[in-house]
């Protein structure tokens, strides 16, 4: 990529060089960089849609529907949440890392 000078100030500047970009074709959004292919140790990677997002103060529970009726709850940062943009109808990926899993049968 090339680099632009622009002679504005700071945040008018950066808005200008954005749309710039975007013009160009060469601005890449950070939503819209796909991380899922970054080599993780958890085995466990469910796909399935949002279905509800529940925010409070600090921590949100997010409702992912990975198989109808089944729905994993997932509980993380609002902040996480915000950063993500996650919102009902996100197709989205379950990451479950776990040090210990329980199984019982009656």
């Amino acid at each position: 990529m090339q680099r632009y000078t622009i002679r504005y100030k700071k945040v008018f500047g950066f808005l200008v060089f954005r749309k710039a970009l975007k013009e160009r074709g060469e601005y890449v959004n950070r939503r819209s960089i796909i991380t899922s292919t970054m080599p993780l140790s958890a085995r466990n990677r469910i796909e399935g849609v949002v279905k509800a997002v529940e925010n409070g103060e600090v921590a949100s529970t997010v409702k992912i529907e990975v198989a109808k009726p089944v729905t994993i709850t997932a509980m993380i940062t609002k902040e996480a949440v915000e950063e993500l943009g996650l919102k009902e109808g996100d197709k989205v990926e379950a990451v479950i890392k776990a040090t210990e899993v329980l199984v019982s049968k009656d």
